[in-house]
């Protein structure tokens, strides 16, 4: 198991195994893949909403943070841009941007109208000479332009188009006199041209005294004019050019821009520096990403202090400048730093992955490669009692003399056992090293420091880190099984691990590192799962990863800086502030060495500061220096989608979205103007009126509400750029689903209208309906009076006669009692129990149907299920089954109850239906099924027979003295009770009889607690 948890450890570490190149991401670059059509960008600009505009030969963009939006000349397009080779950009106050194109010439874009407007064709403007090329574009002080020709041209055009000024070319004969740049100081407009460098002043136009092409110009924060030249940077001081730097004579300066901290960059045809180290003599450093700075052509600084590059062949470039030290492979022979140690102050002893050791001083940045050194990695280093540095390698430990600057093997007494593969190294508070091994579990010195000794036994492997907290306990983790806590005072040894769909246990097994912060609370970094804190009084753990902002959830160290916790991961670096879970994330564009770091490559400065070594070199973070920016960015509406279809309108003049309500699907896009990093850029929106409170914060900038019901809302968005500071005024924007003309308060007035004559109607109808009920109910009434007398009637005649035939038949019994003859005894005795069970029947039916004033359901069953029996008691066929089915489990049968007349007249039909089987079908099977519903009940009476209808015109009689009505009988007395009554053939054959009654409160009393 060691071996194995071991190799992957290996796996692991052999996966960072670097490219040199690698380093600070100094530069971002947008091409092709980003959406530039070409690669040339003369011209950057911002426009007063804060978007960035890029000119190129392939049309004009947009850009948002996020996507870059094409404007191109459209042949059927009239409004379109005039050319899509754009050479010069303006923006305006208003939101409005002059373009100047290469054979369009002069164009105006207007935001709110989306449309182009072209001054080419202007009389004035086409007779003044040729401008279809325009170069250069500088804001007038009069509030108009001033644009530069390539044939040498200056105009000065009012803020309505209207041609105020022309400035000629020096020399007409010449048509290539390009001009590149102008500036406009008020009262002198100065104009650089092929020709030199141009002070136009009360209609005169003079040539300063430069012996070089002038190609860009600037006037600085402490205003100095700089122009930029082939050859080098000239200023001009009260009329006269003096030279401030110097470059090769083939090579020119095309831009020139200022950053807010007074920087002056030059973007030369050969790259890009500053004037301070031009003025030096120095161009500029050479980096991995030199090749893309070649023929720099336009420089701009937008309002967030970020420096954009335009090149001629490698597209868009951004400059980070670094917020953190970097000492990478231009320093260190290797650049992966694996491990780290101060000793003494100011001088850092940094083990390499390669095994080399190198002695780096902080004071002056000179670094010393150790000979000698190991030729595996260096994984831990820590400082000896004795003033010498212990050293852990994959191949054993060494020591090091720092005095002697030497180098040699660790060498224990004989017996005494020496790990061989050490994974980390830890300093106690007493100042023993405690050594951390993947074949001998973990190491100490005694106390003389002359001898190891290892507790290998009963610990898993390997150890991978050991972390002595304050209150003196040991930490240990064992990679893939979680982490250890010994106590030295009680010797309790604790374990903690990760258990799956567990809440609170160790998020992941494999820990990297242990930390405590300022207030003793104690963090544990994973491989794969963030970060977790520990609860002391619970013993759980909280976890905060990716979901939490963190760059990555591979975490391979902490360190603690006041209230804040910085981590170092596969994808940065990251500042966490537990206290209010404020969380920083930093990457390569802000000078880190790359993305990766690694574990054990953490370590606080004697000086305060912090140092994380990673796999392309070591970044020192000063905290105390580290300046976030507090810009508020601007948020934007880019986009507006109704059910997936763009909004057709331009959104600059959008200030109030109305929609039908069919058209309630909308899809907000929005934008944080933060161009820093706009990866980081975070949103929190809300849509008043439907949303109660702010939605989570969220990286993506698209709002999707769906069904919106009709109504008044606004939507609101805030935006946080790559600081986190947030913008004080969210966006808003109204926004109101119309109704149809049904859903309109005319229309449900007039359905309120509507709906009291409906009351009214509705009340009559029901008085009217309830009236007739109860003239039904009295009916009902009466036909059970007439029933209950037809009965007595029946009962007079009937069973009368029947005890009169018993009478008789007991005088002839007696009599032949008396003479002997018992063939006539027998058969007169057999005569006399016919009788007398027929008249207990016709009696026991009788009681039952006149005895009370309801009836059970249950009562009902029983009686059909006796008299179907009796029926069939003689018959081999056919099969009888009778049954009672209540599927929805309501009350019992022997709680429901029915009106005597209902429960007669179903009797009835089922009696007449038995017997028509028995009769007419020749059946071999009969189903009779009573089922009990929650407001209905149903009998039914099945058999397989012949269907022969009866005889409706005529009673039918049945077995054993049944007296029939025939199927109008039944339909009859289906109808007398307001049952739905069937019968017919069978779709499976045989005859079925079906009657449905709804059931109601008055007619279905329901029991409850035995109370009707």
């Amino acid at each position: 198991m060691a071996v194995r948890a071991l190799g992957l450890l290996l796996w692991m570490v052999a996966l960072a195994v670097p490219l040199r190149a690698q380093g600070p991401l100094l530069y971002d670059q947008y091409a092709h893949d980003a959406g530039l059509p070409l690669p040339n960008v003369p011209a950057i600009a911002q426009d007063t909403f804060g978007f960035l505009w890029v000119g190129t030969e392939g049309g004009l963009l947009r850009y948002d943070g996020r996507t870059f939006a094409p404007f191109r000349s459209l042949p059927d397009a009239p409004n379109s841009l005039a050319a899509s080779f754009v050479h010069s950009l303006l923006a305006l106050p208003d939101g409005r941007l002059w373009v100047g194109t290469y054979g369009g010439g002069l164009d105006r874009y207007d935001p709110r109208t989306g449309q182009f407007e072209h001054f080419l064709n202007r009389p004035s403007i086409a007779a003044a000479g040729d401008g279809r090329r325009i170069r250069a574009l500088t804001r007038a002080h009069d509030g108009g332009v001033w644009a530069g020709a390539g044939t040498g041209l200056v105009f000065h055009i009012s803020d309505n188009g209207r041609l105020i000024d022309r400035v000629p070319p020096p020399n007409p004969a010449e048509d290539d006199d390009e001009v590149s740049a102008l500036l406009d100081d008020g009262d002198v407009l100065w104009i650089a041209r092929n020709s030199g460098l141009y002070r136009y002043q009360d209609g005169q136009q003079t040539l300063l005294d430069l012996p070089a092409s002038a190609f860009a110009l600037l006037r600085t924060r402490a205003g100095q004019l700089l122009v930029g030249t082939n050859g080098g940077i000239w200023t001009v001081d009260n009329g006269t050019p003096r030279r401030l730097a110097t470059i090769s004579a083939n090579e020119r300066v095309q831009a020139l821009a200022e950053t807010s901290d007074g920087t002056v960059w030059v973007g030369r045809s050969d790259g890009l520096s500053t004037l301070a180290a031009l003025a030096a003599g120095i161009k500029g450093e050479k980096t991995a990403q030199s090749a893309l700075l070649t023929k720099v052509r336009s420089l701009f600084v937008d309002r967030d202090g970020t420096l954009w590059i335009g090149t001629e062949q490698n597209g868009l470039l951004k400059h980070n400048p670094p917020k953190f030290s970097f000492i990478g492979d231009k320093v260190l022979p290797y650049s992966d730093v694996s491990s780290m140690l101060e000793y003494p102050a100011g001088t850092l002893w940094l083990g390499l992955y390669n095994g080399q050791i190198v002695r780096y001083t902080l004071a002056d940045g000179t670094a010393t490669v150790l000979p000698g050194t190991p030729s595996t990695r260096v994984r831990g280093l820590a400082r000896l009692p004795d003033g010498n540095i212990l050293v852990g390698t994959g191949s054993g430990l060494w020591v090091l003399d720092p005095e002697r600057f030497r180098l040699a093997p660790y060498r224990a007494p004989p017996g005494t056992p020496v790990p061989e593969r050490v994974l980390q190294i830890s300093t106690a508070p007493n100042g023993s090293p405690w050594i951390s091994t993947a074949d001998t579990g973990v190491c100490t010195m005694n106390r003389a420091y002359t001898r190891l000794i290892c507790a290998e036994n009963g610990l898993p492997s390997p150890v991978y880190a050991t972390y002595w907290d304050r209150q003196g306990r040991l930490w240990l983790s064992f990679w893939g099984g979680g982490v250890m806590r010994y106590d030295p005072r009680t010797r309790a040894l604790r374990r903690y691990e990760h258990l799956d769909n567990v809440e609170g246990t160790l998020p992941s097994n494999n820990v990297s590192a242990f930390q405590e912060d300022d207030r003793g609370t104690l963090w544990i970094a994973t491989y794969g799962a963030g970060i977790a804190r520990f609860n002391e009084q619970t013993g759980s753990f909280t976890v905060v990863d990716e979901r939490h902002g963190l760059p990555s959830s591979i975490v391979f160290a902490l360190l603690p800086d006041g209230p804040d916790l910085w981590l170092s991961t596969s994808r940065g670096l990251a500042r966490y502030r537990p206290a209010t879970q404020d969380l920083r994330v930093f990457d390569r564009r802000d000078g880190l060495q790359g993305d990766e770091f690694n574990a054990n490559a953490a370590l606080r400065l004697a000086d305060g500061r912090l140092a994380f070594g990673g796999v392309y070199g070591l970044n020192i973070v000063d905290t105390e220096q580290l300046a976030f920016r507090q810009h508020k960015p601007t948020v934007r509406l880019t986009g507006l989608r109704i059910r997936g279809r763009p909004y057709g309108s331009s959104l600059a003049a959008l200030e109030r979205l109305t929609l039908p309500m069919r058209e309630n699907f909308v899809a907000f896009e929005f934008a944080a103007l933060d161009f820093a990093a706009p990866t980081r850029n975070r949103y929190a929106y809300r849509l008043d009126g439907l949303d109660e409170r702010w939605n989570p914060v969220t990286t993506d900038p698209v709002a999707t509400y769906t069904d919106l019901r009709p109504g008044r809302y606004t939507f609101r968005v805030r935006a946080a750029g790559a600081d986190g500071v947030w913008n004080d005024t969210a966006l808003t924007l109204p926004v109101e689903i119309v109704p149809p003309f049904w859903r309109t308060r005319w229309f449900q007035a007039l359905l309120a209208l509507l709906a009291m004559g409906g009351v009214a109607y509705a009340a009559r109808t029901v008085s009217t309906r309830r009236l007739r009920s109860q003239m039904a109910a009295l009916e009902a009434e009466r036909r059970v009076q007439a029933e209950r007398v037809r009965i007595s009637r029946d009962l007079h005649d009937h069973v009368g006669a029947q005890l009169a035939n018993v009478i008789s038949v007991a005088d002839l019994l007696r009599h032949h009692a008396q003479t002997g003859d018992i063939e006539e005894i027998d058969r007169f005795a057999h005569a006399l129990d016919h009788d007398a069970r027929e008249t207990m029947q016709q009696l026991r039916r009788t009681i039952w149907a006149t005895s009370s004033d309801r009836v059970s359901v249950l009562a009902l069953f029983e009686q059909l299920d006796q008299y179907a029996r009796h029926l069939v008691r003689f018959r081999n066929e056919p099969r009888l089954v009778v049954r009672l089915v209540d599927p929805h489990g309501a009350a019992p049968a022997s709680e429901r109850f029915l009106r005597p007349v209902v429960g007669l007249h179903l009797l009835r039909i089922a009696q007449e239906a038995i017997a028509n089987t028995l009769k007419h079908a020749g059946a071999k099977r009969l189903d009779v099924t009573m089922t009990l519903g929650e407001d209905d009940l149903e009998l039914c009476v099945q058999d397989d027979g012949t269907f022969k209808p009866p005889p409706t015109d005529r009673p039918a009689a049945g077995e054993e003295g049944a007296r029939g009505f025939g199927m109008g009988g039944m339909q009859a007395r289906a109808s007398e009770i307001g049952a739905a009554f069937e019968a017919g053939p069978h779709p499976n054959g045989g005859t079925c009889v079906t009657v449905r009654l709804r059931l109601n409160p008055a007619a279905l009393p329901v029991v409850a607690n035995g109370k009707a």
